[in-house]
């Protein structure tokens, strides 16, 4: 380019309407609308993550989290974020990977992140009294983790979710 030509880039767009007048890109694509076009932008989400640190480099997310250590940050992970192979919306427990997706007292949430034994919506005291009563039983809302017995492996994976919600599930329960 020199001061006769009115398009350095030559992508047909003039540089006085160019978003990235010395950058090709017909385009013009500018996703964060800051005026500056993509190709030239190395922040697209104005997230302050540089694109080539980005796990989701067109949607902003500071944090960077990315549950399923896909690679693909969770702002922008639409698929499958336990990578269990059920997309989140038909899966049952979308934070815990569970391919077989057993549901066994029917609430819509997966057993591996149901403990809410008596159905309120809350893992807490009268969950663990109900999983004492079927401790070392082959009882299938009480096996969280389908290996065939209630036992401490369970009680374990009560603990973790003590005082939460079950799920969350892609589909439609109790606690919705």
């Amino acid at each position: 380019g020199d001061v006769c030509d009115n398009d350095d880039d030559n992508d047909t767009v003039v540089d006085t309407a160019d978003n990235c007048p010395l950058i090709a890109n017909t385009d013009q694509s500018d996703n964060d609308n800051d005026g500056q076009g993509d190709v030239c932008d190395n922040d697209d989400d104005n997230d302050t993550v540089v694109d080539t640190a980005d796990n989701c480099p067109l949607t902003a997310n500071t944090d960077q989290a990315d549950q399923d250590n896909d690679g693909i940050g969770d702002a922008c992970d639409t698929g499958d974020l336990d990578s269990d192979t059920i997309a989140d919306v038909s899966d049952n427990c979308i934070m815990v990977a569970n391919v077989d997706q057993r549901d066994t007292d029917g609430d819509g949430i997966g057993n591996v992140c149901d403990q809410d034994l008596n159905q309120d919506c809350s893992t807490d005291l009268g969950d663990l009294a109900e999983l004492r009563l079927v401790f070392l039983t082959s009882d299938p809302d009480g096996d969280f983790n389908g290996d065939g017995t209630v036992d401490l492996s369970d009680l374990s994976v009560m603990r973790e979710s003590f005082l939460t919600a079950p799920g969350p599930s892609g589909l439609a329960n109790i606690c919705q």
